[in-house]
């Protein structure tokens, strides 16, 4: 005979804390309730044909038969398993009702059921009833989680507090209209021709918002943020009118320009390349390769791919102008010359062929006469940037920075939308080492341009001016993130890591854009310097000779030869290479005066390189190392008192060049002005640096300061 069955014994009521405790856990039992109903369906699924039959059937949970509750005589008391994970009991009761509370004989209150084995935990209704009761909480649930989602309404804006006045819906945008859109573009392109840019600019992008599938809209808004400055408006512009329709010869010319106008010049030479293959007849992509060609100071391939643009379209304006570029950048001044004035033979109000006369009038000297036919072309189109431009240039090169800050400024302030007038600007400042101006305004143009990479590498040159080559290299990153392909950029960080002393990043670096670009001509001058400075003169001459192979009729390529091979101890050979990039230049003044510097410093004729620096002075008479050059030949032919105020404006002009204040101290030397001339040497001294001519300017700076054992001069 069994134990008496356990007594029950009422439930007491919970306390404060124990109501806290189930409140707490109440999500927690609805999802052990799931998954408790779950497991008594699949009971149920298993034992389905024994309870249809009333046999005798598993009992659902452990049997504790020997356990806590003692089989009795008719039928059996199953302990739950359930109940311990339970903080509500009565939501476990909701699905088991047969569950009840029990004393045990030991004093514990468990809870079970008892009856005949073939007799479930629960009816089948209240097995229905949870089952739906959970369905309709789960299903509230997940619909709550997919709201959000559905409304495009971000996790995030649920922590956020709601504002207390709700804003206003915005005013929706104007409705769209192609016929309306088709009316502005018209509006807009007589706007262009008038020469009202910024009046066609807006009524283009309002055809846009009317159309924005308008292809001559996205088109004009190409052509004048070109001719703005507005680079990145002008890219985004050509490439979704490309977008629009592909193979557009106007979009992918445009397009190219675009990349040009941010020194993507690389990728403008693939683009014009794939242009080229698929419209070989295409005269302006070969015009503008060879813009991009000259960019990268690729002469030869520039002076290819003009002659193809000429030979398919000899009058085109635009192959013509580019022609003359090229000759001007080869410093065949009178080829040039020839272009431009074909071009004004042509179309006497031709405003691209005058103002290249007028360049080619400030390129030979005659800076009266271009400023005269400038100033003229002004008063005719006040509006002409290019002008103003060619202006600026031609007040610079005749020492005349102020007016020429002037200049720009008016026409900011008239056209502040013009960025390259306010580029101009900006590096006047950096001209004339007004740091602080040059930090204000490349910091407003950023402010109104963010990314504008000309104020970044203004910046990045200003920092390495001050020797900040940490913050130099910030901003040349900055401008390299805008323009991957940005050379100045890319060559300025690796000046900025030479004067880091981080020689080898900088070696990395440049080889790895001479393993893109090969024939890269700045980055082998780069290259070679990085070799001096570890005292390889050797490899330094050797990857200036490959520049020179590679680059055969370059003057620059054979002018850093003939410095590096007077650095190797090579005089002669460094003249015979000055030689030969003035005949390949003969025009240039740069060349002129290299040739007059090794002439005087190789104790040659010192009449023939007076003649040379004269005839370079003439050209570029504000060129400070020209008229350091001239004043040193005058200086070395005992002509002293000519020599003095040459070498005065030279410092004033560029005072940060140590060699300059070596030369003026020494000709204040030789005309016995002892205390300006120790003080001269003192500065040039002073700056840290190596130049040629720093031993002989310590020693007459000794010999100067009294001291009889240092060598005289």
């Amino acid at each position: 005979m069994a134990d008496a069955a356990p007594s029950v014994a009422p439930a007491s009521r919970p306390g404060l804390l124990g109501l806290l405790v189930r409140l707490v856990r109440l999500p927690f039992d609805l999802i052990f309730l799931t998954w408790d109903f779950a497991r008594l369906s699949l009971w149920g699924l298993m034992n389905l044909p024994s309870l249809l039959s009333g046999s005798r059937t598993q009992p659902f949970g452990p049997c504790f038969s020997g356990g806590i509750l003692e089989e009795m005589e008719k039928g059996a008391c199953w302990y739950c398993p359930l109940a311990p994970k339970y903080g509500t009991k009565s939501l476990l009761r909701l699905l088991f009702s047969r569950l009840d509370w029990y004393t045990t004989p030991d004093g514990a209150r468990v809870l079970s059921w008892q009856g005949h084995a073939s007799r479930p935990p629960t009816t089948l209704v209240r097995y229905l009833l949870t089952g739906l009761l959970l369905g309709l909480l789960w299903a509230a649930l997940l619909g709550c989680l997919a709201w959000p989602h559905r409304h495009r309404v971000p996790w995030r804006t649920w922590l956020t507090p709601r504002p207390p006045v709700a804003a206003e819906a915005p005013a929706p945008g104007p409705e769209q209209n192609p016929e309306l859109a088709a009316q502005y573009v018209v509006q807009a392109m007589e706007l262009e021709r008038q020469g009202l840019d910024e009046a066609a600019l807006t009524r283009f992008r309002e055809a846009i918002r009317r159309d924005p599938k308008q292809m001559l809209a996205h088109l004009g808004i190409g052509r004048i943020s070109l001719d703005l400055g507005l680079a990145d408006e002008a890219r985004a512009a050509f490439a979704r009118a490309a977008e629009l329709q592909p193979g557009d010869l106007e979009a992918d010319l445009g397009l190219a320009r675009a990349l040009q106008a941010q020194g993507a010049h690389r990728k403008a030479l693939d683009l014009l390349g794939d242009l080229i293959r698929r419209r070989p007849e295409a005269a302006e992509a070969y015009g503008l390769q060879a813009a991009s060609y000259i960019a990268i100071n690729d002469l030869d391939a520039a002076a290819q791919a003009v002659g193809k643009a000429l030979e398919l379209a000899p009058a085109d304006e635009k192959a013509i102008t580019v022609a003359a570029d090229v000759e001007l950048r080869r410093g065949f001044l009178d080829r040039a010359e020839k272009y431009y004035r074909s071009l004004v033979d042509r179309n006497s109000a031709n405003l691209q062929g005058r103002v290249g006369l007028a360049r080619i009038l400030r390129r030979k000297g005659n800076l009266p006469e271009a400023e005269l036919q400038l100033r003229t072309l002004l008063q005719e189109s006040p509006d002409a940037m290019p002008v103003t431009e060619e202006l600026v240039e031609v007040l610079i090169a005749g020492s005349r920075p102020l007016e020429a800050l002037a200049v720009c400024a008016e026409a900011v302030a008239a056209h502040p939308s013009r960025v390259r007038l306010r580029e101009r600007q900006l590096s006047i400042y950096a001209l004339l080492g007004s740091d602080d101006e040059v930090y204000s305004t490349a910091q407003k143009l950023l402010a109104d341009h963010p990314g504008n990479v000309v104020a970044h590498v203004q910046l990045a040159a200003m920092f390495l001016r001050k020797n900040l080559p940490s913050l130099a290299q910030e901003h040349c990153a900055k401008a390299l993130a805008q323009q991957p392909g940005m050379e100045a950029a890319y060559r300025l960080e690796t000046t900025a890591l030479l004067q880091r002393g981080d020689l080898e990043q900088a070696r990395e670096r440049l080889e790895r854009l001479l393993a893109i670009m090969p024939r890269d001509l700045e980055a082998m001058v780069k290259l070679a310097d990085y070799h001096r400075r570890k005292g390889a003169l050797d490899r330094a001459v050797e990857v200036l000779k490959q520049a020179v192979k590679d680059h055969p009729g370059s003057p620059l390529a054979r002018a850093h030869l003939a410095q590096m091979l007077f650095a190797h101890g090579e005089a002669r050979g460094a003249l015979a290479e000055f030689r030969e990039a003035l005949r390949l230049s003969p025009d240039d003044p740069k060349a002129i005066n290299n040739l007059a510097a090794a002439i005087h410093y190789t104790d040659g004729d010192l009449d023939e390189a007076l003649a040379l620096a004269q005839r370079a002075r003439d050209m570029e008479p504000g060129n400070a190392q020209i008229l350091d050059t001239l004043g040193w030949v005058r200086h070395r032919r005992g002509e002293h008192a000519a020599a003095l105020p040459l070498a005065q404006t030279a410092v004033a002009l560029q005072p940060d060049l140590p060699i300059l204040r070596y030369h003026h101290g020494a000709i204040l030397a030789a005309l016995g002005r002892t205390d300006e001339a120790k003080a001269a040497l003192q500065r040039a001294v002073a700056f840290g640096v190596e130049f040629q001519g720093l031993a002989e300017a310590r020693a007459l700076l000794q010999r100067l300061s009294g001291d009889a054992a240092a060598p005289k001069p």
